[in-house]
């Protein structure tokens, strides 16, 4: 399994794209992602309305994309009435 640099563009972003990580499998890749992509979230609840979207990417070294995590909030036009 080729190294795995995970992008977001998450303001918490740990700093693990620079270096990657090896996994020897996709599927703990995928699961190392779901976790990661869970911590920044928790780690910017408050936050996360300001833009309501999380992407995550993972790609290879070459920059080729593997698989992608995207988490969209959608605001009911009822609580937009209510801000």
């Amino acid at each position: 399994m080729p190294r795995c640099f995970f992008h977001t563009n998450n303001p918490a972003e740990r700093s693990i794209q620079d270096e990657g990580l090896e996994f020897a499998t996709i599927h703990e890749a995928k699961s190392e992602a779901v976790q990661y992509a869970g911590q920044l979230l928790a780690d910017t609840a408050e936050h996360f309305w300001d833009d309501a979207d999380f992407d995550l990417t993972v790609t290879e070294e070459s920059g080729l994309i593997l698989f992608s995590i995207r988490v969209v909030g959608i605001e009911a036009p009822a609580i937009r009435a209510q801000a």
